[in-house]
């Protein structure tokens, strides 16, 4: 028998007990000391996520005030904020969701229908193109509308924002697409991906993905579809009035610039739109 404390580390040779030679649960984590094991000592992939505990999202609250005019034919944007980089620089979804407050005053002594646009837009960061594989043309749903697939789920490489093309920088003849619909069909395993463009994919054209639409970095972007709204304001009164925005971009391990952007549509000109404040929460989402 060995004496307990009689052989230490110093005294095993390197790479004379190996894994298969520790009896199961006999090592727990109280034994072993801070420090002792870095990153360089554990084997890519030996780890794996059913292991671990505890929350990978992050969750960020913000509030802005505003009190900013909503202006006829005219995009305006508001202050610009920022989605955290992910903890420890892992690659994380960006979400939001963002509740906008409204006034609208009629001080006429008409009643009005008014119009208005609301989206979001994000700042363009440099990041690599995607290949989402070939595509399989279905069909032509409506006017400036095509209907492909792709084999696989891709959804995790690409977002319902960004941009589509049949070439890694955007260009002509094909230029961007955007993805009007995108969907996985788990039963025949692949993604769908209804186009939104003024071009033609082909049967076995490969389809790329870029979360910036191919743009420069540092360039605002409409992260997606600007929102529809519409109020009737009768004479002499006031509303207010709270929409909800919710959006999941892309991926990222930085900080992600974000903005508000407002367009006034029809009679915004006859009746004072203001948006109060936009509040909400943020996410890194692994």
């Amino acid at each position: 028998e060995i004496v307990a404390g009689t052989i230490t580390a110093t005294e095993i040779a390197a790479n004379t007990i190996t894994a298969t030679q520790i009896a199961a649960n006999t090592i727990t984590a109280t034994q072993i000391a801070a420090n002792t094991i870095t990153a360089a000592e554990i084997q890519a992939t030996s780890i794996t996520v059913d292991k671990l505990s505890g929350d990978v999202t992050e969750l960020y609250p913000f509030a802005l005030e505003v009190d900013g005019a909503i202006t006829k034919t005219v995009t305006t944007t508001y202050q610009q904020f920022y989605i955290p980089a992910p903890e420890l620089a892992i690659s994380k979804r960006n979400r939001l969701n963002i509740d906008v407050e409204l006034l609208l005053q009629n001080t006429t002594a008409t009643d009005y229908e008014v119009r208005l646009q609301l989206g979001v837009q994000v700042l363009a960061k440099s990041v690599p193109n995607v290949s989402l594989g070939t595509v399989t043309h279905v069909s032509y749903p409506k006017s400036y509308r095509q209907l492909v697939y792709v084999s696989g789920n891709v959804i995790d490489k690409c977002s319902n924002s960004g941009g589509l093309s049949n070439n890694t920088t955007g260009s002509s003849p094909y230029y961007i697409a955007s993805p009007a619909s995108i969907w996985y069909d788990a039963p025949n395993d692949r993604t769908y991906i209804n186009l939104a463009n003024f071009w033609t994919l082909s049967s076995g054209d490969t389809l790329y993905f870029n979360q910036y639409r191919f743009s420069s970095a540092g360039t605002w972007l409409s992260a997606n579809w600007p929102r529809d709204l519409s109020y009737y304001c009768a004479a002499n009164t006031s509303k207010f009035s709270t929409f909800s925005i919710s959006e999941s971009l892309g991926q990222s391990t930085t900080a992600t610039g974000i903005r508000i952007s407002s367009y006034g549509s029809f009679e915004t000109d006859n009746v004072d739109c203001t948006l109060l404040s936009i509040n909400g929460t943020m996410e890194n989402v692994s």
